[in-house]
């Protein structure tokens, strides 16, 4: 209330007047702050609204701190309900937040399992691709090999066993 000595009701000018700071009014209109939005800044705010020196922005915090001390005494049992509320669910968000992260962390985890799996599964392709074509070529050296003695030999000497080599060689193809 205006005139009372502090709190929000008081006006802005009457505030700065009350302790010695009238020349900073135009500064903080001139940023559009009256003095409910002045109850709730920080010091680095009044700093970023102008207040450059250093004595003027303590004196005006130390002010705002005994007011909002002052109207502290005064908050309604309905205000105090609501903000007993409002931090339950700050820590039910805070709880959800904690649990949405594990997930996270857990997930990223899985990926690196799946991709370390990923890589060895291309890895044991790779070798089975290339154990396929070391047997293939040394199965295609034993071929011309057995084709050379059965050539050399005459299939009229053993037919039996020139007759056994043709029917496996036609089975590897």
């Amino acid at each position: 209330v205006a005139g009372s000595g502090g709190g929000a009701g008081m006006e802005l000018r009457e505030f700065l007047e009350g302790i010695g700071l009238e020349k900073y009014v135009d500064v903080l209109e001139g940023e559009e702050i009256d003095m409910r939005t002045l109850l709730g800044m920080s010091e680095e705010d009044l700093k970023g609204a102008g207040l450059r020196l250093f004595g003027p922005r303590r004196k005006m915090m130390m002010a705002i701190v005994r007011i909002n001390e002052q109207a502290a005494g005064y908050t309604s049992k309905i205000e105090q309900a609501y903000a007993d509320k409002l931090e339950v669910e700050k820590q039910e968000l805070d709880i959800k937040l904690k649990q949405a992260l594990q997930e996270v962390e857990n997930m990223r985890l899985v990926l690196s399992q799946e991709r370390e799996l990923r890589e060895m599964s291309e890895s044991v392709s790779v070798e089975e691709r290339l154990a396929k074509e070391e047997c293939t070529r040394k199965l295609g050296e034993i071929r011309s090999e057995v084709g050379a003695i059965v050539s050399e030999e005459s299939s009229s000497a053993n037919p039996t066993l020139y007759s056994r080599i043709l029917e496996l060689n036609s089975k590897l193809c």
